[in-house]
């Protein structure tokens, strides 16, 4: 069944569009053959922007912007789409990993009993998984950092003022030049430790160099010269 444009209050239209748009019509034929939803979200930006995420190719136009200008971006970047999008749903089936290592997460708090309050407990029984999960992360993280500073830090020549600990989606950490405040990915605790161990040092590493230049992973690689075992791990 065809579907006309339609627009919500939000301003989201969904694909397929018009019948006067029959280019639109194929790119949104071919994407659902893989799965995944075209879904096109004009706003008051400059720049077309497209996004994947499970089922979906999200895509952020001009508002003003016409259909065969669009049609040619979203035939630029449909490969591109259909091949994240088969990354995406790969990771959706590997298995929930604590340090590199397949787990479960209802066991290893089943474990934990007695190192927590009946109330925290309690608590944590009656997230949803995904929820545990992300509390296990930040907790296992956290409890690795001390150490990892204590070792690093000084072999680096740089300190951080804080170190936090985030669930963040885009980058495994981050760190802020001017003030020294270093930001870790909680999901690192999905990896081997050195992994940790490596973006720790990457942010330090910034201290010296703001940027990614060559000079940067010079440094990098003078304090962990098999950077790049992690790097690629974190990368793939």
């Amino acid at each position: 069944m065809r579907t006309n444009l339609g627009t919500d209050t939000d301003g989201i239209i969904l694909a397929p569009v018009s019948p006067q748009a029959p280019a639109m019509i194929s790119l949104s034929n071919r994407l659902a053959s893989h799965g995944i939803l075209l879904i096109i979200n004009k706003k008051r930006i400059k720049n077309i922007n497209f996004r994947i995420k499970a089922g979906q190719f999200v895509v952020s136009t001009p508002i003003h912007i016409s259909q065969a200008l669009l049609a040619q971006a979203i035939e630029q970047r449909i490969d591109w789409a259909i091949q994240g999008h088969e990354r995406i749903l790969a990771r959706g089936r590997q298995p929930t990993c604590l340090w590199g290592e397949p787990f479960d997460a209802r066991a290893w708090l089943a474990m934990q009993q007695d190192n927590l309050h009946t109330r925290s407990y309690r608590r944590l029984q009656a997230m949803p998984d995904d929820e545990l999960i992300a509390w296990i992360y930040r907790q296992q993280v956290a409890q690795k950092l001390p150490e990892l500073l204590q070792k690093w830090q000084p072999k680096v020549g740089k300190f951080a003022s804080t170190v936090s600990i985030k669930a963040m989606k885009s980058r495994w950490g981050s760190c802020n030049t001017r003030t020294a405040k270093i930001t870790i990915n909680s999901r690192l605790a999905a990896y081997p430790a050195e992994c940790l161990s490596y973006v720790l040092v990457h942010e330090l590493c910034h201290l010296y160099h703001a940027n990614h230049s060559a000079e940067f992973w010079a440094c990098v690689a003078s304090f962990m010269p098999e950077y790049r075992l992690w790097h690629d791990r974190l990368k793939g």
